[in-house]
């Protein structure tokens, strides 16, 4: 079987050089390859950058010379791949700041799911702030009302930044008691541990089986930043595929290229137009 991994760096050149070394760390490395999408608008590719292309021949780095967004980034360099070689069993979009779990992941992944029976992959995606799972992030799909209520919080900024700060709270309450602790206990043992079908992915790091290329599905989501999760939950929906949450696949988040939303008016419109998309082009 064969993997692709498509990483997407903005300014987090040391995470994308830290995240690639782990790939190919991994068992069974030698069917995976990695496209590196530079989305940090720049003319140039950072030397740490270049040098991952010129030693390691399973390595792309790809200068989009502009911020494509993190979708719009991850479908232009699957499109890049895709014009010199065939599309492979497993796409895994990922942020940089991305870390994995011991050697066997690609082992697990291809064992797990030799026949691709499921169209998404969401594994577990431990925060090393809070040591959570962020999956599943939606276990099931929300409402028509609640996706409509979620845009016109999302409009007014004094609402929008009370609820981001809602949101943090809620995070922290639930790190306090539902701490993953993955060192500590086993996978069999871990909070929310069954295998299952869920709504949507985490954005962070999805494994796409290529069953959701092939039936249709694309990377080409409506808006430049934000709401991916939506995106590719109802595209699979659509294609009447699955979405499944498999703890038994580890990565952790470091969080260190996340954008604080509640303090960047630019990165809180992309926000309010992903919220303002997501509701109007699928819970109409």
């Amino acid at each position: 079987m064969q993997a692709l991994v498509i990483c997407i760096n903005y300014h987090s050149d040391a995470d994308t050089e830290a995240f690639v070394s782990d790939l190919f760390r991994q068992k069974s490395c030698d069917c995976v390859r990695v496209v590196v999408v530079d989305n940090s608008e720049r003319l140039w590719i950072d030397p740490r950058l270049a040098l991952l292309g010129a030693v390691d021949d399973r390595v792309k780095v790809l200068n989009a010379r502009g911020n494509l967004g993190y979708f719009g980034a991850a479908a232009w360099g699957l499109q890049q791949h895709l014009s010199i070689t065939p599309l492979p069993d497993w796409v895994i979009v990922s942020n940089a700041d991305i870390s994995l779990t011991g050697d066997e992941f690609f082992i697990r992944l291809f064992e797990l799911y030799p026949d691709g029976l499921a169209g998404v992959i969401a594994p577990s995606v431990i925060s090393t702030r809070s040591q959570i799972d962020h999956n599943p992030i939606m276990e099931r799909r929300p409402t028509k009302t609640g996706m409509h209520f979620r845009k016109w919080v999302f409009r007014n900024r004094r609402t929008y930044v009370f609820a981001r700060h809602l949101h943090w709270l809620r995070l922290r309450i639930r790190s306090k008691f539902s701490r993953v602790m993955v060192d500590r206990i086993p996978t069999t043992k871990r909070t929310n541990s069954v295998p299952r079908s869920i709504y949507a992915p985490h954005g962070a790091f999805i494994i796409f089986h290529r069953s959701y290329f092939e039936w249709g599905g694309t990377l080409d989501h409506g808006v430049f930043l934000f709401g991916e999760e939506i995106f590719v939950a109802e595209a699979v929906r659509a294609m009447g595929l699955s979405v499944r949450y498999e703890p038994r696949l580890i990565v952790f988040h470091q969080q260190n290229a996340a954008t604080d939303l509640s303090r960047n008016p630019k990165v809180a419109r992309y926000a309010r137009e992903a919220s303002a998309y997501c509701a109007n082009t699928f819970f109409r």
